[in-house]
């Protein structure tokens, strides 16, 4: 049915065709392996299942019908010449009419066919030979950075899975990012942006050795694969890295760009099952090392990661645990030290995690003041403690006592604070004298004008505002001046001196000659024994707070606290 070159595939279907074929193929033009007198259908189907992409089929125009009826996959066109004047459409073939009687311009059909079949066949391996090497180029582009033309992201992540599996941790990775990129860009401009990334990559291809591999990976972020052993040899490679890339690179002719880069680095270990599992370990020593400051070296420490993943699920539950009503508020008796009786309260925030258990302010506060989470917590404290100074004032009509709560450094940072503050005071119908506010020393430090002003805004209205912690923060005395504040809190540090150190009392001492000097009111904090307390009453400071008088109680036993008979 086909020559062996699948050059021409000839169906003889009728009579007809029968009769003219001797004309049709005269010569050796045409090579005719078999000639079947009347094809059925089944041969009919056989053969162009079979058929090549350069073959021709040539029917009588009555066996059209059936060809067209053949249920066959075909990969491109098949050439089909009719005998006949029969007009045929099918998506599978191209079809050519050719009348039986005129031979010369059938043959002459078949041979342009046959020539065109071959063209299609050169110009067919021509293109598998530019597939081929397309192919390579879009290999190399896809595995290649476009700029640098270093090893990509997807490079890198294979290199890290054939090294990996072979589960011999002699190697380890470093994380190259610039400080401040976006700041050079914006200075400098784009094409600043670009000569860094290139003389990065030309730095780091210069200092590593030949069997490690520099990645970019995005942007201003390189990844370095360091076949080393231990972290002492990898910690030389990327001081060998730090060096390289902050010494200035020359921008023109007369500016130089100095860069400041974080490194994060791991070792590979067995507990990296994965590409990504190392590079997350290496980009969470990367972010510690930018939270530190930026332009050092950091290493990745478990101990340390484990510690920032608690940070994220505590900060994760802070909603939650606040919706759950987890948190309550402690009250700390402040007293008179001459008689012990109650003044007022510290109202100190509890939390008490529904798996965790209680856990410690000092854990859950700096996390939610760098979260931003503080702001909720400080409108549930105010009102809690207003709710509660409602219910005492109304309890105990004849007794003055007062309320102290701290406020965050990001509270007292908004402008639109002290509003806030006095409009939840006025809904809960509370007098805002029988409030203190508390503020640490380092609150002030930033945005003086700002902080100034919320305290002034408060302190019209009646508000107490004290320094907390006094002594171990950076405030300066001409900071104090500035500032409306009523009342100083001695820091628990220096009471513990009392007694203790030569000098302890000394420094109590200075601090309540300042406090006089300055006309403030005092207020010991952390006094735990009655030693404390006589020292700080014979120094001058009349009253205080401490486990020594008790611990923060719930609002129920404040108020037995309240109810027992004064001295």
């Amino acid at each position: 049915m086909s020559d062996p070159q699948h050059r021409l595939l000839y169906l003889s279907g009728s009579s007809v065709i029968d009769a003219s074929v001797d004309a049709l193929f005269d010569g050796d033009e045409f090579t005719v392996v078999r000639r079947e007198p009347v094809p059925d259908f089944e041969t009919m189907a056989s053969v162009l299942g079979a058929a090549a992409e350069s073959s021709i089929v040539v029917v009588d125009e009555e066996d059209v019908d059936t060809l067209q009826t053949i249920e066959v996959e075909v990969e491109t066109s098949i050439d089909v010449v009719v005998l006949g004047d029969r007009v045929c459409e099918d998506e599978r073939f191209t079809y050519y009419n050719v009348s039986i009687d005129d031979v010369r311009r059938a043959r002459q059909i078949l041979r342009l066919l046959v020539q065109n079949q071959g063209i299609r066949q050169e110009m067919r391996q021509s293109s598998e030979a530019v597939l081929e090497e397309s192919s390579d180029e879009i290999e190399f582009v896809s595995l290649h950075d476009s700029l640098t033309g270093l090893p990509n992201r997807q490079s890198l992540l294979d290199r890290l899975d054939v090294q990996l599996q072979q589960q011999t941790f002699d190697f380890g990775c470093v994380i190259v990012n610039v400080d401040r990129f976006k700041v050079l860009n914006d200075r400098f401009g784009a094409s600043a942006g670009d000569l860094i990334i290139v003389e990065m990559a030309k730095r780091l291809s210069r200092i590593v050795r030949q069997r490690d591999v520099v990645c970019r990976v995005a942007g201003d972020e390189f990844t370095i694969i360091c076949s080393v052993t231990n972290e002492n040899q990898l910690r030389q490679v990327a001081d060998r890295i730090h060096t390289s890339l902050t010494t200035p690179i020359q921008f023109d002719s007369e500016r130089q760009i100095n860069l400041r880069v974080s490194l994060g680095a791991v070792i590979a270990a067995p507990a990296h099952q994965s590409p990504e599992g190392m590079l997350r370990d290496a980009s969470v020593a990367l972010s510690r090392a930018k939270k530190r400051g930026g332009n050092s070296v950091e290493f990745f420490d478990p101990e340390n990661h484990q510690r920032d993943l608690d940070h994220l699920e505590i900060e994760t539950d802070l909603s939650r645990g606040l919706d759950l009503d987890e948190f309550k508020l402690a009250y700390q008796p402040v007293v008179s030290l001459t008689d012990s009786s109650v003044l007022g309260f510290e109202a100190l925030l509890r939390w008490t995690h529904n798996i965790r258990g209680p856990i410690s302010p000092g854990v859950f506060i700096p996390i939610a003041e760098q979260s931003g989470f503080i702001d909720r917590l400080g409108i549930f404290v105010l009102v809690r403690a207003c709710k509660q100074l409602k219910i005492w004032t109304e309890e105990f009509p004849d007794r003055t006592f007062f309320i102290a709560i701290n406020i965050s450094r990001r509270q007292l940072l908004q402008r639109s604070f002290a509003d806030r503050a006095l409009r939840i005071i006025d809904e809960h119908g509370v007098d805002p004298t029988n409030l203190h506010f508390e503020i640490t020393e380092t609150a002030v430090i930033d945005s003086i004008d700002v902080v100034a002003q919320n305290l002034k805004a408060l302190r019209t209205r009646g508000v107490q505002i004290c320094i907390d912690d006094f002594g171990v923060g950076y405030s300066s005395l001409s900071s104090l001046y500035r500032l409306p504040v009523d009342v100083l809190k001695i820091d628990r540090s220096f009471i513990q001196r009392i007694g203790v150190e030569e000098d302890g009392a000394k420094l109590v001492q200075a601090v309540i000659d300042i406090s006089r000097a300055l006309g403030l009111h005092l207020v010991a904090e952390g006094i735990e024994t009655a030693e404390q307390a006589k020292e700080l009453l014979t120094a001058g400071c009349d009253v205080g707070q401490g486990f020594y008088y008790s611990k923060g109680i719930d609002a129920d036993s404040a108020t037995e606290m309240l109810r027992a008979p004064r001295h």
